[in-house]
């Protein structure tokens, strides 16, 4: 599988794998979009006409899921109907660029990855949210993070559709093979409160220290051939897995200005944490290289991994794969900063759409409306709404494995949670780092190639100022 040089917003994949065993709540789906569709019924059953047509960008794994949406919105604004164009995830960013550098005033909503809401904006691909949201609905409708993330300059550009949560799965079946202790966590035949996950967060989280030790006991080699891996991240490289490790060194990326990465992301923090990473694969040897990102869940699925950093998109399908796994909290280095990855979609209005109102009428319902549920229920995606948060905390359904992941999700969201670089310049970035964590994991120097990766950075960033 080639590495892409598209912004990955794991979300990017976050979207990730999105067949139905890939989304543990998609079995709640039938049940709550048919109830809430049922309240709609009086308002409107059927329009004759559309005297408005909004055309959506976005992905086209998301067009079934998306139907009850639309359905409720088309219901509560008779005479706007919403059409979908749908792009596979690696033609939507070439398809975004390509339509809006044309200008093209057919689009009205975009589908937007949370890292390029900046890039979009100085691109002048985004037209302001101003006045979409009220002040209340501003400050509590979601997490804080999502709401700066949609933010550029203090005016909102884009509303968040989605997030992500990243957790620690652990194979219980390898670890008692091996007689080694797992990690505090979430396993089936248990039933536990949102109390219970807090306290599994705050008190017994695992140390990237400890995943290592672990995972030395655990890698299993026979004649020369490594059998089992000890540990692996889910997305080898991304900025989006590994900016949790600097960070909880107290090392950001970039200058709090945004203005140059020279002192940061070569600065001391982040030379501990690449060697950390270097040292995975050519030291203790605990992770396989080359394996990219899918490539590596279906070793955690075939039993072949110990250890797994992943996306809650995966619960389902380990799930279904029968492997007898448990999941932990994201680890954090020892006496170090816990931070969790997050981001997801958002949608914005096109720039140059002919029907901004409802437009902006349509990002309402689905980002902080009725539709922000629907959605949930219907296609399973980790949420950003506070409300749907406090369903998740509220509904039994989450007590149980391996659905109450997604509390512990809950509490990562509100409390851990740490957004990718906020620059124009992301799309850079993000290639820049990835291959300089990809030479690291080969072999190559840590300090050499964090310089190296300054070096190349820094005048991109330099172009937006």
């Amino acid at each position: 599988m080639a590495r892409s040089r598209i912004p990955q917003a794991r979300p990017p994949r976050i979207t990730g794998p999105t067949t139905p065993a890939a989304r543990p709540v998609r079995g709640l789906a039938a049940a709550v979009v048919a109830a809430l569709l049922a309240t709609l019924a009086p308002m409107a059953l059927a329009q004759s006409s559309c005297q408005t047509t909004l055309t959506y960008l976005t992905l086209s794994e998301f067009k079934t899921a998306m139907q009850p949406v639309i359905k409720a919105f088309e219901q509560q604004h008779p005479g706007v109907c919403v059409t979908m164009q749908g792009q596979s995830f690696a033609d939507l960013f070439q398809t975004t660029q390509v339509r809006m550098r044309a200008k093209d005033d057919t689009l009205d909503v975009l589908l937007v990855d949370q890292p390029v809401v900046a890039a979009y904006t100085t691109l002048g691909y985004l037209a302001p949210l101003t006045g979409t949201f009220s002040q209340q609905e501003l400050a509590s409708t979601w997490v804080e993070p999502a709401l700066r993330a949609g933010k550029v300059a203090g005016t909102l550009m884009a509303a968040p559709q989605d997030s992500s949560i990243q957790l620690l799965y652990f194979n219980r079946s390898l670890f008692a093979k091996a007689g080694v202790s797992p990690p505090e966590g979430l396993v089936s035949g248990k039933t536990v409160s949102y109390a219970d996950v807090q306290a599994l967060a705050q008190q017994h989280r695992w140390s990237w220290e400890q995943v290592v030790a672990a995972a030395k006991r655990l890698t299993v080699r026979q004649a020369g051939k490594t059998t089992t891996w000890g540990f692996t991240f889910d997305q080898p490289d991304e900025l989006y897995q590994l900016q949790p490790l600097g960070l909880s060194l107290g090392a950001s990326i970039l200058s709090p200005d945004g203005k140059t990465a020279d002192g940061y992301l070569n600065g001391a923090g982040w030379l501990k944490a690449a060697s950390w990473y270097h040292d995975l694969f050519n030291v203790s040897k605990v992770s396989p290289k080359g394996v990219p990102y899918g490539q590596t869940a279906d070793l955690f699925a075939e039993g072949k991994v110990a250890l797994f950093a992943g996306g809650a998109w995966w619960l389902g399908r380990f799930e279904k794969s029968g492997v007898d796994f448990g999941v932990a909290p994201y680890p954090a280095f020892a006496g170090g900063k816990v931070a969790t990855p997050t981001g997801g979609w958002y949608l914005g209005v096109a720039a140059y759409s002919r029907h901004k109102q409802a437009a902006r009428a349509f990002i309402h319902f689905l980002t902080a409306g009725q539709g922000a549920q629907l959605w949930f229920t219907s296609y399973g995606h980790f949420p950003p709404q506070q409300a749907v948060l406090d369903i998740i905390n509220g509904n039994a359904r989450y007590t149980v494995f391996p659905n109450d992941a997604y509390l512990l999700g809950v509490y990562q969201s509100r409390h851990t949670a740490v957004l990718r670089p906020l620059t124009p310049a992301y799309l850079q970035l993000h290639n820049i780092f990835d291959s300089a964590f990809s030479d690291i994991r080969n072999g190559a120097e840590p300090k050499q190639a964090l310089d190296g990766a300054v070096e190349q950075v820094d005048p991109y960033l330099k172009r937006f100022q």
